[in-house]
């Protein structure tokens, strides 16, 4: 069987989109999950099922649960997206709801949804004039390249992404 190369964002594409949500609770949100899944390669599903127990802002350092559970390191400025998101944004997110503890909530103070982050990339995507069909595993698989590119260690990509096999992994060397 033949695989389909996945697609990913340019670097000039991925700054672009990382500069479109704007400065309210919302858009503090987005530019948090959205720095959060391109610096870590997160897989949808475990960014949004992420819960303020599972962030360590002091390590820089997220757990991610589930079946392929793993400890992963993310840059300096992605902690200061996750601060100020959890200092100004969240609270207001999440109104008079009950707190369930997720870290990203939606504009009624609950979980965002898969389809809620996928309308979230779609409009940035849009705004920033991306014309590649972005969705949730564009982000993922240009994370894995352009770490791969930029000289990040081959097992180092496997381990953060959750691979169990490290062919999957060297499919993003080329890229």
């Amino acid at each position: 069987m033949i695989r389909k190369k996945p697609s990913i964002l340019s670097e000039s594409d991925t700054v672009k989109l990382l500069s479109s949500p704007e400065d309210d609770s919302k858009g503090l949100r987005d530019k948090a999950m959205l720095e959060l899944m391109c610096d870590t390669g997160l897989r949808v599903s475990e960014l949004l099922g992420l819960t303020l127990k599972d962030l360590d802002l002091a390590k820089r350092q997220i757990s991610v649960p589930g079946s392929r559970s793993r400890k992963i390191q993310y840059d300096k400025k992605i902690n200061r997206y996750l601060e100020d998101y959890l200092k100004n944004a969240r609270a207001v997110l999440l109104g008079k709801q009950t707190d369930e503890g997720y870290l990203f909530l939606n504009v009624s103070g609950e979980n965002m949804s898969r389809q809620g982050f996928w309308k979230l990339i779609k409009k940035y995507g849009k705004e920033a004039g991306i014309g590649t069909e972005l969705t949730p595993h564009v982000l993922r698989h240009s994370f894995a390249a352009h770490a791969l590119r930029s000289g990040k260690d081959i097992k180092k990509v496997q381990s953060i992404l959750g691979h169990s096999d490290l062919s999957t992994t060297s499919g993003y060397l080329n890229m």
